[in-house]
């Protein structure tokens, strides 16, 4: 039976009950399309949820890489900044053993 066959035997079956004139098997067969269709709502519904789900993941996974990403450049960053630090005191310490091997005194403090 296709799905209009199906709703319109549905259709018949619903209006006989509110005649009140379904046999039992009649109301055996409502009470199982019924919850035939009650189950495909609950697995729509489940698919859907299971779906929103799945995007929440990936939108949280993507999160992680970017983030991920970000402290690396910051990790690189602070390495940049150690090795420009260990070259300015290099120079300094130069400039200042220069300066006292030139005058003979310590280069002063500004």
């Amino acid at each position: 039976m296709n799905k209009t066959d199906e709703q319109a035997r549905f259709n018949q079956l619903r209006l006989k009950q509110f005649d009140g004139l379904l046999t039992e098997d009649e109301q055996l067969e409502l009470e199982q399309m019924m919850q035939t269709r009650l189950d495909e709502a609950m697995l729509g519904r489940i698919r859907q949820e299971e779906d929103a789900q799945q995007k929440r993941l990936q939108a949280q996974h993507t999160e992680s890489e970017q983030l991920a990403t970000l402290l690396h450049q910051q990790a690189q960053l602070l390495a940049d900044a150690r090795r420009w630090l260990e070259e300015f005191d290099r120079r300094n310490q130069h400039i200042q053993q220069t300066y006292t091997a030139i005058t003979g005194e310590p280069l002063p403090v500004q």
